[in-house]
């Protein structure tokens, strides 16, 4: 408005733009005082335009925490939902999982119950088999037991004749192996009284009867010749001979009748030079081993056919 009144003493024609500005400049004022009349009537709520701000940075947060974006923080909304839901729920769960570990329990009861019968049934069976190959192998007056017992235990869910028992992987049967190796003693638990070329042979006479059903395909016998000569060690022979079908049988011995059965040999010496110990490991071929075998003899000669090497430490089940 200056500007142009100081023009229009230049210049009469811009004068008649004056009175437009002036009802402008008068349009523009009134209209300010209302607006701002309107903004005190609104009488904004601090407090809450706060809130407001704090809700916005809480989301952000959120979203920062859970994915990036609103439908992630909505999708852990809903999981964590759903778990409350399940805990709200809970009372409903427990029974029917108290009512599937019932279930479950009697399942266990009976096929506790089918598997002693079976026990019980196969034991005395079992038992007289290993008896029978203890005697074929200068054990005659051996007896052996296979004892299937139960264990109190007061907190047990599974009974047996209305106690309490303890129970494990394969039912509440605790089974444990008896013998008797001389005529007059008591029968004991094997664990506590066999010897170790007795506990070689109880073994064999055990893998004999469970030859093809143990899944060991491997035997390693050690000292099995202990106290045992003639006849009875050539039993054992054929005994490890027969199991060797199907296994691999690795046998320390220094029986020639054992020696005799095996395809390969392995010959361990042991000398003593300057007060020193030494042994020696040699795989033998055709020749060595009957010299070697013949070395176990008192007398004879394998050479003329009698014993035909067939293995001294290792038997493979394939020859």
């Amino acid at each position: 408005m200056k500007e142009l009144k100081k023009l229009g003493g230049y210049d009469e024609h811009l004068n008649n733009y004056l009175e437009g500005l002036s009802s402008a400049i008068t349009t523009i004022q009134d209209t300010s005082m209302s607006l701002s009349d309107y903004s005190n009537s609104l009488n904004p709520d601090k407090e809450n335009l706060n809130n407001i701000e704090i809700r916005l940075q809480e989301i952000e947060s959120l979203k920062r925490k859970y994915g990036g974006s609103l439908e992630a923080v909505r999708a852990y909304r809903k999981e964590i939902k759903d778990e409350l839901d399940n805990l709200i729920n809970f009372e409903l769960d427990t029974k029917t999982l108290n009512n599937k570990i019932d279930d479950l329990e009697k399942k266990f009861q009976n096929l506790s119950d089918h598997l002693h019968e079976v026990r019980i049934v196969q034991a005395e069976k079992l038992s007289k088999h290993i008896e029978q190959e203890m005697h074929k192998l200068s054990m005659p007056s051996a007896k052996f037991e296979i004892r299937v017992n139960q264990k109190n235990e007061e907190e047990s869910f599974i009974s047996f004749h209305d106690k309490p028992v303890k129970i494990n992987s394969n039912g509440y049967d605790w089974v444990e192996f008896y013998m008797s190796a001389n005529p007059g003693e008591e029968i004991k638990p094997l664990t506590g009284i066999a010897s170790g070329g007795e506990i070689s042979r109880i073994m064999l006479a055990i893998k004999s009867v469970f030859q093809k059903n143990d899944p060991v395909e491997t035997l390693i016998f050690d000292e099995i010749d202990s106290g045992i000569s003639g006849t009875t060690a050539e039993t054992v022979a054929e005994s490890l001979v027969n199991i060797s079908r199907n296994r691999q049988v690795i046998c320390i011995t220094h029986l020639p009748q054992i020696a005799s059965k095996a395809n390969h040999h392995i010959h361990i010496n042991k000398t003593i030079r300057d007060s020193n110990t030494y042994i020696t490991v040699r795989y033998l071929d055709k020749n060595e081993r009957l010299d070697v075998i013949n070395q176990l003899f008192s007398v004879g000669d394998l050479s003329d056919g009698d014993y035909q090497p067939f293995n001294l430490f290792t038997k493979t089940a394939h020859g």
